[in-house]
């Protein structure tokens, strides 16, 4: 089963988890745990270091152990462009979501990122993610 981290802005979490149910429904797996856990408002400032190191491990094995990344694209997505450009590194394909925003230069990342308007296109794009693997 091909595995899919989510990448999205602490905020978008919810998002997250419905895009993890439609990854479901497609035979998608995922990895972005993060999505399950957050809940309220974005406090790492407010975490011990610890915590945040501990975090910020967890999100970064996740990605390690994906086959691929979608991105929700939005704004304020800091940490999910360090997320990306982990990806981008590991040559780990990245599937960006539009939605209608700009992207930073990341999302034209030959050979690596694919670009799309809508979560549907997605699927089909990690599904040629699949084919392209097997």
């Amino acid at each position: 089963m091909v595995k899919v981290y989510v990448a999205a802005p602490y905020l978008k979490a919810e998002a997250a988890r419905l895009v993890h149910r439609i990854l479901e429904h497609y035979g998608f797996g995922w990895t972005s745990t993060w999505a399950e856990d957050a809940r309220g408002p974005d406090n790492h400032a407010e975490l011990a270091e610890a915590d945040r190191e501990r975090l910020r491990l967890r999100n970064q094995r996740a990605i390690e152990e994906a086959d691929a990344v979608l991105v929700l694209g939005a704004a304020n997505m800091c940490e999910s462009l360090v997320e990306v450009g982990y990806a981008i590194a590991r040559a780990v394909p990245v599937v960006w979501v539009e939605g209608g925003q700009r992207l930073p230069l990341s999302a034209t990342c030959p050979g690596v990122c694919t670009r799309v308007p809508v979560i549907v296109d997605a699927m089909g794009a990690l599904a040629e993610i699949t084919r392209r693997a097997a």
